[in-house]
């Protein structure tokens, strides 16, 4: 074994043949270390090696080479390089140049979605000159985040040039496998990442095993970041399965990558070496661990493994290079810019009792909790999560254009603990309800932090119900999932279990990456489009009959409904047979709904987006949630399956276009005025879903499900800024949950009873009989209190 080797290395990382693709290792005593963004970052890259001494390792370069006939290495591009991205990578060798004479850096593209490598070469005797923590610092401090190298690696050997970037030839992409077939490999992982770990064949539709239109946005985004491509969600609805999406990524103006032959990359299971130096490596679990190294985890998802190794590479700034804590943004306390989604809540502020500000303005969730819990223990777990999401410490400037976001010092969380009445377990789902209602109706004021509260209701040392509710200027359904994600993880490692806690970035990088990336030319055909599909239209209103609120309660109400048993599983049924969403085939029936109590048929309902394009900001909580306007004309339409069919276009064509709607709010300026001189309350029409829902989870030694039914109306409810709002949950194939939120000065219990027996009727005929003439759907409802 010579002191340094160079390995082509194919999936099985066996030496790749003659000519045959295989990805290129490097192992050396020259190869010196360097700077890598993160532990997970160096465990991915610098990884064991199965040929050399026992706890040896290998830089794992990701370049994609064959060995010729006369030893030499032949590169090839991942892919051809793009215009942007030679730019960026000119942008990247200009800032960090400067190094010693005889030194090169080199710049490219890692694994898709992974950004860029900096590879060092130069003779052993300059190393001691090269100052990687000062190159790390100047990049994280002149580069855009996205161009920050993932790794900056020293090795005292000439790299490949740079100028070998060739495209790859036709005979060696049938070699490598490179279209469909490895694209699937890619396609699975991301699959099983938004839908939180679902086992999916290659022949499943994205819409049979769980997906719906939130998802499927989120599946979208992180495919065009993967692949290069520019996928809209109409691809994924009439391509839905991995096998069709797979086979239509070559026909697109971006082909698919050329992938790196990486297990490491591929593989669904990984593990965890660690070597007595204290060294951590990712490593298949299909292959046998390399001698000098023990298993420290798995076999697991790839993101568990790198969770793993960021909280117990516990020396890793000291081996290699710095480790950013969790929570630590790298910005100073202090004022920051609002986001799009603040500057829409400050739109609809009006005071402190109303709109977005309104200390009745809050999201509310409960989870049935199973084991033994200690509430010391929860109120440090509590505490926990305000200082790991700065949100919760976050107050927003309401006195000045613009506005601004402050964060604040963390403190403890205010809980309170009830003894719940000891019945009988069916009767406890009911009591259950009767707490998460009661909760609603409490105020939290938008100043007084954190805007979090809790009340943990205990039936018996074994047997609890926990309700969350927090401000809704500091959160949204996607992000209360997170939340009681990271609750519970808190909760076993205060009880003395390992679990990781993912790497976070905060609420505030997003709001200044999202003003940085606003490009006014990149949203001028969004906007064009808005301007053209909105001309002339306002907010669709349902009727309302004026009348005085009752002495002691509060304006808002909450009634809710269950589509369950074979009504339920026939929508999702038929939303998978149309390739539509379930969300898609519930909106078609209530423009049904909604034409017969108006005889509107140009409708305007707007929903929400979850606004998590980015990847970055899966784990963070805050208000991504954006304000999304369908408009659908459902004038003529025969039967409900052409009505599903209409939808389904307005909502794709919405989601292809999803930009802050404070970009689209000033060009249509009277999209908020009443469309007659009736009074009216404007509706929107939502379906909530989060690959991070918690049901059933063990989580240490606790169990937790979240309570969804909502079915009581008594009572007061959080208050919406205005008008009326449509929620719906799927909770299985046989299960949706809706709640309207309505306002008693509008509208009496009696005719929100009436409204959802309508809804109910229509839907059922509909989803039976969708081919059946819409008038004979619709003569089933006849609306009472409206």
């Amino acid at each position: 074994m010579t002191e340094r080797a160079d390995y082509v290395l194919d999936q099985r990382l066996e030496p790749a043949g003659p000519d045959l693709l295989g990805e290129r290792y490097i192992s050396e005593s020259g190869l010196v270390g360097g700077y890598f963004a993160s532990a997970e970052v160096a465990a991915d890259r610098l990884v064991a090696d199965p040929f050399g001494a026992p706890g040896r390792r290998m830089y794992r370069t990701g370049e994609l080479v064959r060995p010729a006939a006369d030893g030499a290495l032949v590169r090839a591009a991942v892919r051809p390089l793009s215009a942007a991205q030679s730019a960026e990578i000119a942008q990247i060798e200009f800032t960090l140049s400067g190094l010693p004479q005889g030194a090169q850096l080199t710049a490219v593209p890692a694994e898709p979605a992974a950004g860029y490598l900096v590879t060092i070469s130069c003779p052993v005797q300059l190393t001691a000159e090269l100052d990687l923590a000062g190159l790390s610092e100047r990049a994280r401090s002149l580069l855009p985040e996205r161009l920050v190298p993932a790794a900056i690696v020293v090795s005292t050997e000439q790299p490949l040039a740079a100028d070998e970037r060739s495209e790859l030839p036709e005979s060696i992409v049938e070699q490598h496998d490179s279209g469909p077939d490895r694209a699937r490999l890619w396609l699975r992982s991301l699959f099983a990442e938004v839908l939180d770990g679902a086992e999916v064949s290659d022949q499943d539709s994205f819409l049979d095993v769980g997906g719906q239109s939130v998802t499927a946005m989120l599946l979208i985004s992180r495919v065009n970041v993967a692949f290069g491509t520019d996928l809209t969600i109409a691809d994924l609805f009439d391509a839905p399965s991995i096998d069709e999406l797979a086979a239509r990524l070559p026909s697109l103006p971006a082909s698919a990558p050329v992938l790196p032959i990486s297990p490491f990359a591929g593989s669904d299971q990984l593990l965890v070496l660690a070597e007595p130096t204290g060294n951590y490596s990712l490593w298949p679990a299909s292959i046998e661990p390399p001698a000098g190294w023990t298993i420290a985890h798995g076999p697991d998802h790839r993101a568990a493994c790198l969770a793993y190794v960021n909280q117990h590479w516990t020396g890793f700034e000291h081996l290699i290079g710095p480790s950013a804590p969790n929570t630590d943004t790298g910005l100073p306390i202090g004022r920051y810019p609002l986001s799009y989604n603040q500057e829409f809540f400050q739109t609809l502020d009006e005071g402190d009792s109303v709109g977005s500000f309104s200390d009745r303005h809050t999201l509310v969730a409960g989870w049935r909790i199973r084991g033994n819990v200690a509430p010391a223990v929860l109120q440090g777990a509590l505490n926990d999560l305000v200082e790991r999401h700065e949100i919760l410490r976050t107050t927003i400037q309401r006195d000045g254009t613009p506005g601004s976001q402050q964060v604040h010092p963390a403190t403890p969380v205010p809980m309170l603990i009830r003894s719940m009445p000891v019945v009988a377990d069916p009767s406890r789902e009911f009591q259950c309800e009767q707490l998460l209602t009661e909760i609603e109706a409490m105020p939290i004021d938008a100043s007084e932090l954190p805007l979090l509260r809790a009340v943990l209701g205990r039936f018996d040392h074994h047997d609890s119900v926990l309700v969350l509710s927090v401000h809704h200027i500091a959160i949204d359904a996607w992000s209360m999932q997170v939340l009681i994600r990271d609750l519970a993880i808190c909760y076993a490692r205060r009880r003395g279990y390992d679990l990781p806690l993912p790497p976070v970035h905060q609420y505030r990088e997003y709001s200044l990456l999202q003003r940085a990336e606003t490009d006014p030319q990149r949203l001028q055909p969004h906007v064009e489009f808005w301007q053209q599909e909105l001309a002339g239209a306002h907010l669709f209103e349902m009727p309302v009959v004026e009348q005085d609120v009752p002495a002691g309660l509060s304006n808002y109400a909450m009634q809710g409904f269950v589509v369950d048993g074979e009504l339920a599983t026939s929508t999702v049924e038929l939303a998978a047979e149309l390739r539509s969403s379930p969300f898609m085939v519930l909106l078609s029936a209530f423009y049904l709904l909604a034409r017969q109590i108006t005889d509107q048929t140009d409708l305007l309902v707007p929903t929400f987006t979850t606004g998590r394009t980015d990847a970055r900001f899966r784990e963070t909580v805050g208000p991504f949630l954006n304000f999304l306007p369908v408009r659908t004309d459902i004038t003529g339409c025969l039967s409900f399956r052409e009505l599903v069919s209409r939808t389904r276009a307005s909502c794709i064509q919405a989601y292809s276009h999803d930009i802050p709607f404070e970009c689209i709010e000033p060009q249509v300026p009277g999209l908020f005025m009443p469309a007659a001189d009736q009074p009216g309350s404007p509706v929107a029409f939502e379906m909530v879903q989060s690959p991070l829902a918690a049901s059933g989870d063990s989580v240490g030694d606790l169990r937790l499900r979240e309570v969804h039914r909502r079915l009581l109306v008594e009572g007061d409810c959080p208050d919406i800024p205005n008008g009326m709002l449509w929620v719906l949950n799927l909770v299985s194939r046989s299960e949706i949950i809706g709640t309207i939120q309505f306002k008693r000065s509008e509208f009496s219990l009696q005719a929100m009873a009436d409204l959802v027996t309508g809804y109910l009727q229509v839907l059922r005929q509909a989803v039976t009989e969708p081919d059946a003439d819409l008038n004979a759907v619709e003569v089933a409802f006849t609306p009472k209190g409206l």
